[in-house]
């Protein structure tokens, strides 16, 4: 049926590459993926480009893109932002608007999950506004637990089995 369709989406990942830095400008500014951020503001190119270009070289900073194997193009972006005393990270991600509404962010975070994990052997954490119940979803389908919440948002943990 329709339904085993959805199963068979690819999703290739890889780290992010200075070329991926227009798109993820890009996405940052659509209206959704504003309302949806913990810093709903606009970011001017030259202050992307500046925290781009620090992320990738920063050891404590992840940044993978997602992209579909049928036709290449680029699903989104998960980040994931290692505190390195408390060997914690920090996980968010960002859709292409275009591919929103498609069942993709559960296979982009579960895949950059598994490459982070090839990597660092830690615990996550996500904070998630509490309307943004797509976003509740996926953290949970991956295995995210509810850990507590303030007045705009629910704090969400990921324990990593060793």
């Amino acid at each position: 049926g329709a339904r085993s369709g959805i199963m068979t989406i690819k999703i290739t990942i890889r780290e992010a590459q200075p070329e991926d830095s227009k798109d993820i400008w890009i996405w940052r500014h659509d209206k959704t993926t504003r309302e949806m951020s913990i810093s709903t503001d606009a970011v001017d190119w030259d202050s992307h480009s500046d925290w781009f270009e620090t992320s990738l070289l920063d050891k404590n900073t992840f940044l993978y893109i997602g992209f579909l194997e049928s036709d290449k193009s680029k699903v989104g972006i998960c980040r994931y932002n290692i505190d390195p005393e408390k060997n914690v990270a920090s996980v968010s991600i960002n859709l292409n608007p275009e591919k929103r509404g498609q069942g993709l962010s559960c296979t982009l975070l579960a895949g950059s999950m598994e490459m982070l994990f090839r990597e660092k052997k830690i615990d996550l954490t996500a904070t998630i506004k509490k309307h943004n119940k797509p976003s509740i979803t996926c953290f949970t389908k991956c295995g995210f637990k509810f850990d507590s919440e303030d007045s705009l948002y629910n704090h969400y943990v990921f324990h990593n089995v060793v």
